[in-house]
């Protein structure tokens, strides 16, 4: 049996806003749990697949913490010039 995976990145590509974009669909409630855990930290824009963040009321590690709480698991973490940082995750795809 071949598992397949499902993957995530976590980037912050301008000092003020980042995003989670995710390579399938996440779960319904996913967007009203993170909102409620970061608040004013989520923008309103955000979907099932994409997490648009506000990093004047979050950070990444407390994004990156809450994915780890949904089962994913980080792979890869780069930083570039600039503060600019990317993190992969990934778990075993679950539909």
């Amino acid at each position: 049996m071949v598992t397949r995976w499902e993957y995530c990145m976590l980037s912050n590509p301008t000092s003020a806003t980042a995003s989670v974009n995710f390579t399938h669909t996440q779960r319904d409630a996913l967007v009203q749990d993170f909102t409620a855990h970061l608040g004013m930290g989520l923008f309103a824009d955000s979907t099932t697949g994409y997490l648009h963040l506000n990093l004047a009321a979050t950070n990444l590690m407390t994004v990156a913490g809450w994915l780890g709480n949904e089962g994913w698991e980080l792979v890869s973490h780069t930083v570039l010039p600039g503060s600019v940082q990317y993190f992969a995750f990934k778990r075993e795809y679950q539909r």
